[in-house]
């Protein structure tokens, strides 16, 4: 993985840069997702403890700021933070044997935000724009099992990511059409999120964009729990830039 990674941002390097002097971008969004996959604990608590996730309409926001250059060799940078947690979803297992809560843990909640640093070329500044670059995804929360025992899970994390974001401007109208990827893995780690979106340009250096979202978390044997999450749905976003 830190292969590809240094090839991309070499790549990224040598291909071209953008001819913005300065900008800066910033958006929100709000997403309503359903969410599928397991959660499995087998640790000092809990022995192969089995929750599966199945959640509909879950909410989710972003938030994101990208400040753009011309300064050569000097990668662009983004920041966005998403706000997404999952609230007592219910083990479908509903047999607990006598050592309960050690086998099932009836509600769980999980909290899954993130904040995504990437740094970035703009390879493409025309009526097709080109962003590769690398991201450093930081997950920061905690799975609660609600059992009464003192065994919930606090994590931290960074995962390294490809970056790459195509954005393609319709002539002759105010519409445009983008798809941003972030694609990484480490140990006991890999993600991958996807993002297609519609963007209406409006007055003054602002936007409106709706479109479709899914992101994959996997966490394999970290600190004794297997997590398999997909998370699909929908967002509206306000975007603006100057």
């Amino acid at each position: 993985m830190k292969k590809i990674l240094t090839v991309a941002l070499l790549l990224s390097a040598n291909m071209g840069f953008s001819d913005t002097l300065f900008g800066v971008y910033a958006g929100v969004q709000a997403g309503f997702y359903n969410t599928s996959g397991d959660l499995q604990a087998n640790n000092a608590n809990y022995n192969q403890a089995f929750s599966s996730i199945d959640k509909n309409t879950q909410n989710s926001n972003s938030i994101f700021v990208a400040v753009e250059h011309g300064v050569p060799l000097l990668p662009n940078i983004k920041l966005r933070h998403t706000n997404f947690q999952l609230d007592s979803f219910v083990n479908l297992d509903l047999v607990c044997t006598l050592d309960f809560p050690n086998r099932c843990f009836p509600e769980t909640s999980l909290d899954l935000s993130h904040t995504d640093l990437t740094l970035y070329y703009e390879l493409l500044d025309n009526w097709v724009n080109l962003d590769l670059g690398i991201s450093a995804l930081y997950f920061g929360g905690n799975i609660d099992f609600n059992t009464g025992l003192d065994a919930d899970i606090n994590y931290s994390k960074i995962v390294p990511a490809l970056y790459g974001r195509a954005l393609f401007e319709m002539p002759i109208t105010d519409l445009s059409t983008s798809l941003t990827i972030n694609i990484g893995s480490s140990s006991h780690a890999n993600i991958s999120d996807i993002e297609l979106a519609l963007q209406y340009k409006l007055s003054l250096g602002f936007s409106i964009e709706a479109g479709i979202r899914q992101q994959n978390i996997t966490l394999d044997r970290f600190i004794g729990t297997d997590l398999d999450l997909n998370a699909t749905g929908v967002f509206v976003g306000l975007n603006f830039h100057f």
